[in-house]
């Protein structure tokens, strides 16, 4: 990998919060929002009836992920959201199912994390949005090398680096 500094200066360009709504799809960014489907062809902002989706979020070298919800309203006992400990739902149960109007507290849970929203053939609402952030084990730091010694009156600087960085380090 190569960095070009110029005037001192390091230039990166990377977006790293991510934003998805429900579906069944796993992702692998350290942070970011869901959304519920929004699906439903008579409110957009709501999802729609019969849905089973399951989202996982599964960061590399993730020591802990955290889940905070900031809106939450599906039709009580009949559409809800569950979370498991893992990569899929065959996993550890951590918490839900949560249904209705009161938002579901923070959590906390190590590694890989599935997100399943489930609806049945009635009701629709607003759904859902939760944020996640992901604690990640810090990488370790490249080795440096600079390929041609610069002179006094360059303002271009390439540096070699021994591995490449991730856009989430």
């Amino acid at each position: 990998m190569r960095i070009f500094v110029v005037g001192f200066f390091l230039f990166f360009s990377f977006s790293l919060f991510a934003q998805y709504n429900m579906s069944n799809m796993t992702v692998t960014t350290c942070e970011g929002t869901l959304k519920d489907s929004e699906a439903n062809a008579v409110n957009s902002t709501f999802y729609t009836n019969g849905e089973n989706y399951s989202f996982t979020i599964c960061p590399p070298n993730a020591v802990s992920l955290i889940i905070t919800f900031t809106e939450f309203h599906t039709e009580p006992i009949n559409d809800y959201v569950r979370i498991f400990n893992g990569p899929d739902t065959n996993s550890p149960l951590v918490a839900g199912p949560f249904s209705g109007i009161n938002l579901p507290p923070q959590i906390i849970t190590s590694g890989c994390i599935t997100i399943n929203f489930i609806s049945d053939i009635n009701v629709t609402t607003e759904g859902f949005t939760l944020n996640w952030e992901a604690q990640i084990i810090p990488p370790q730091a490249p080795n440096l090398n600079i390929s041609n010694p610069p002179n006094c009156s360059t303002s271009v600087i390439i540096l070699d680096l021994d591995q490449n960085i991730h856009c989430d380090s």
